[in-house]
C-alpha cells in the first residue's frame, strides 16, 4: 500500500512538472517519493532473497537515468546537437529498468512451492484406478508427514487397501460371478452366459490394475507380496472361467477337462485368498 500511495503521489508531480516551468523541481520530489517507497518495499518484501541485490542494482539504474534525463531538461547537462535524442533516449531506458525492478519483485513476492521429498500416498479413490472405493479412511491419515513415517506407514496402507479390495473381489468372483454362471447353464441362458464375459474382462482388468499397483505405487514386503499373489490368482482364475464359460457356448464335447481346470483355478484362489487376508491382518 505504501508503494501503490507513494507512486501515485510520484504520477501528480510528474504530471505537474509538465505543466509547470520549474519542472525539474517537482520532478526531483516525484522521484524521491518514488525511491523512497520502491526502496522500503524492496526492504520489506524479501531483503535475504537472492535477487535483492538484481532487483535493487535495476532501481539504481533507472534512477541514474532518470537523474541524467533531469539534468538534460534543466540545462545543466548539455550534449550540444545530441541533447534532443539523448532526452528521447533516457526515458525509455530508465522506465524500461524500473519495470524490470518491478517484475522481478513481483515474481519474488509470489510464494515459493516447496518439491516434496516423496510422493505422498494415493488416496483411496483412485489407488488403483477409477471408482474402487476401498473404504479407507485417508482423510486422518498423516503418514506423509515425512520419509521416515511414509515409509513405515506403507504395510498399514497397503493392508487397509487390499483386506477390502480383495474381499471385494473374492465375493465378486465366489458368491455372484460363480451362481450367476452356474445358474445360466443349468437354465441354458446362453444369452446371459454371454454377458457374463463382460463381467468377467472387468474384473480381470481390475484385478490387473491392482496387479500392478503392486509393483509401482507400494514398497515391496510381506504384505503386498501376499497381495500380490492374489491379485495375479484371481487374474488366472478368470482366464480359467473364461475358457470355460467360451466352451459352454461353443458346445464343445471335452466340457469335462474345462470344467476340472476350472474347479482347480478356485481352489487355489481360495488358497490365496485366505493366506492374504491371514497375512495382511496379522
Amino acid at each position: 500500500m505504501l508503494f501503490l500511495a507513494s507512486l501515485i503521489v510520484s504520477i501528480v508531480f510528474f504530471v505537474l512538472a509538465i505543466k509547470k516551468n520549474d519542472r525539474s523541481k517537482k520532478l526531483m520530489k516525484g522521484i524521491t517519493f518514488l525511491a523512497i517507497s520502491y526502496t522500503l518495499w524492496l526492504f520489506v518484501a524479501d531483503i535475504s532473497d537472492s535477487n535483492f541485490f538484481i532487483i535493487f542494482s535495476f532501481w539504481i539504474i533507472a534512477m541514474a537515468l532518470i537523474y541524467i534525463f533531469l539534468l538534460l531538461l534543466s540545462g545543466k547537462m548539455n550534449f550540444k546537437k545530441y541533447q534532443h535524442i539523448s532526452k528521447l533516449a533516457v526515458i525509455p531506458l530508465s522506465f524500461l529498468f524500473f519495470l524490470g525492478g518491478v517484475f522481478i519483485a513481483t515474481n519474488t513476492d509470489a510464494p515459493k512451492k516447496e518439491t516434496p521429498k516423496k510422493q505422498e500416498a494415493s488416496s483411496n479413490t483412485n489407488y488403483y484406478g477409477e471408482n474402487k472405493d476401498t473404504n479407507y479412511d485417508d482423510v486422518n491419515d498423516t503418514s506423509s508427514a515425512s520419509d521416515e513415517d511414509f515409509e513405515k506407514s506403507l504395510p498399514t496402507l497397503n493392508k487397509k487397501n487390499n483386506i477390502n479390495a480383495i474381499e471385494d473381489m473374492q465375493n465378486s468372483i465366489r458368491n455372484t460371478l460363480i451362481p450367476s454362471i452356474n445358474n445360466d447353464i443349468k437354465n441354458d441362458d446362453s444369452s446371459n452366459l454371454k454377458q457374463e464375459l463382460t463381467v468377467i474382462s472387468n474384473l480381470s482388468d481390475e484385478s490387473s490394475e491392482h496387479s500392478s499397483s503392486m509393483l509401482s505405487d507400494v514398497k515391496s514386503d510381506k504384505y503386498s507380496d501376499a497381495a500380490y499373489d492374489y491379485w495375479k490368482e484371481a487374474i488366472t482364475t478368470l482366464a480359467s472361467i473364461e475358457d470355460y464359460v467360451n466352451e459352454q457356448l461353443d458346445g464343445a464335447k471335452d466340457i469335462d477337462y474345462y470344467y476340472n481346470q476350472f474347479e482347480i483355478a478356485l481352489e487355489s484362489l481360495d488358497d490365496s485368498y485366505t493366506n492374504a487376508i491371514k497375512t495382511l491382518t496379522n
